[in-house]
């Protein structure tokens, strides 16, 4: 009986994020009789994709107690100077992909470089760079715009599978397995784990943590260079501004899912969740038709108080192992 109470204690922190988005998948449902649509399946899907593999990137980060704030603006720089190669080199789509992974790639590596070289807080030094992609990202497009045109990046945007999969939620899909490869099967899923575990236990045991948190940095910035490919392909219409909320709404979808913010703990699956959490709240939003502005706020307020609720839980669990 109490090993039983025991696994029902240690789970139930993990199954919050599910049932909150069965919770708001109902009061869409009851709300709006054309939900469970094809078509509104299809736009659910689509929106949770790019924002499900920013939050990836977010997510790895977190793991070792650092943060980054370039998801958005990086995602961005990646976007716009993916777009004029593109242009540049006559509308070849191979071009745009490899560009923006690459941008991505380079914009981690160097978050992570200066973090551990310099032995700077990842707090202010992403938040720098963040500044950086931004600029950068404006004297690249210079208040241009560059449409897509190639037929496969397009089917990638909009593109479907039995009605209502996405093409680029199979993408997301891909990414995800890959994550969980990454996180659960090699040194580096290992190793992100152990450091935002225990940092000073890894010092003692020999491992080259300066190399794997520039790596953890790296594969974020990967993240957001795909995720920029797949908003590329869903706007078709590739300007500065093209990053919207992913910032946010990156890192809330990686911690609504149970990646915490001191490290050592989360799961790609809970990734998953959270991404569909944060798009079914602002779903919710704009089917009630909410200002803007006024659903920045109250999107916020609702994040604040899942977090809340999900430290309430976490302190009652440890309460229960106590007893227990």
């Amino acid at each position: 009986m109490n090993e039983k109470k025991s696994i029902i204690t240690n789970n139930l922190p993990k199954y919050i994020p599910v049932f909150l988005m069965i919770i708001l998948m109902v009061i869409l449902t009851v709300s709006n009789r054309n939900f469970l649509s094809g078509q509104s399946m299809f736009n659910l899907l689509q929106q949770a994709s790019a924002l499900g593999i920013v939050a990836l990137g977010a997510m790895i980060v977190l793991l070792t107690s650092g943060i980054d704030f370039t998801a958005g603006f990086g995602l961005s720089l990646a976007g716009v100077t993916a777009g004029y190669a593109y242009l540049e080199s006559g509308n070849n789509g191979i071009v745009l992909i490899l560009v923006s992974l690459l941008i991505g790639a380079a914009v981690g590596a160097v978050n992570g470089l200066i973090i551990v070289k310099l032995k700077l807080n990842p707090f202010i030094t992403t938040l720098a760079m963040m500044s950086v992609c931004k600029g950068i990202s404006m004297i690249v497009s210079e208040g241009r715009q560059v449409t897509i045109t190639t037929s496969y990046l397009l089917k990638l945007g909009s593109g479907r599978i039995f009605t209502f999969i996405p093409i680029s939620f199979l993408v997301f899909m891909i990414a995800v397995i890959l994550m969980y490869i990454i996180m659960n099967k090699t040194k580096l899923g290992i190793y992100t784990y152990a450091i935002g575990g225990n940092e000073d236990a890894v010092d003692y045991s020999g491992i080259n943590k300066s190399w794997y948190k520039i790596l953890v940095y790296t594969v974020a910035g990967i993240c957001y260079g795909l995720a920029a490919i797949i908003t590329c392909s869903q706007v078709t219409v590739i300007t500065s501004n093209i990053s919207g909320d992913y910032l946010l709404d990156g890192i809330a979808a990686a911690v609504v899912g149970g990646t915490s913010l001191m490290g050592g703990k989360g799961t790609v699956f809970g990734v998953v969740i959270g991404a569909f959490v944060i798009t079914l709240i602002t779903t919710i939003l704009n089917f009630l038709q909410v200002p803007y502005l006024l659903r920045e706020v109250i999107k916020g307020l609702i994040i604040i108080c899942i977090l809340i609720f999900d430290a309430a839980i976490n302190k009652l669990v440890e309460r229960m192992k106590v007893i227990a």
